[in-house]
């Protein structure tokens, strides 16, 4: 299978994996990302693979820019990083369901508060993390990250 053929793949188990999680079919939806994650590996093993994955940032389904940068901030986190934190605040040109983008944005989180250090759901940092890569997040957004730390949390 070329590297085109794995792409290519990705793109059919993802509309797939949507169509599952809209039904509710969490058996199928699992197959599907699990399915998903082994051509990621495969992908990341060499730099043609890593230069496919990178191409799924721009996508425009915002579920596979996420799955994509999780994978990428692997190698090059200066690509992954601006996608993750456009994730958390961008609109979804995509017409998506309330916890869908709810879930997305959460997900967008996990992979920065790893890379930069902290538990995946401690997010309070983050607004200043991202800043020192020239990232500045709209002011709602430093709000919803950081109301725990004004309520007294972690």
């Amino acid at each position: 299978m070329t590297i085109e053929d794995k792409i290519d793949e990705i793109l059919r188990i993802h509309s797939s994996w949507r169509k599952a999680r809209r039904r509710k079919d969490r058996k199928r939806a699992q197959q599907f990302a699990d399915r998903f994650e082994q051509l990621a590996g495969e992908l990341m093993q060499s730099a043609e693979g890593r230069a496919g994955l990178e191409g799924l940032l721009q996508d425009p389904s915002p579920q596979l820019r996420y799955a994509a940068s999780s994978a990428v901030i692997e190698w090059a986190p200066e690509k992954a990083i601006p996608v993750l934190a456009r994730l958390i605040y961008e609109p979804f040109d995509e017409e998506m369901e309330p916890w869908e983008e709810a879930s997305v944005r959460t997900q967008a989180c996990m992979p920065l508060a790893y890379y930069f250090g902290y538990h995946p759901s401690d997010w309070t940092e983050l607004p200043e993390r991202l800043a020192e890569y020239g990232i500045e997040l709209p002011e709602e957004t430093v709000r919803i990250l950081n109301w725990r730390k004004r309520v007294g949390g972690s």
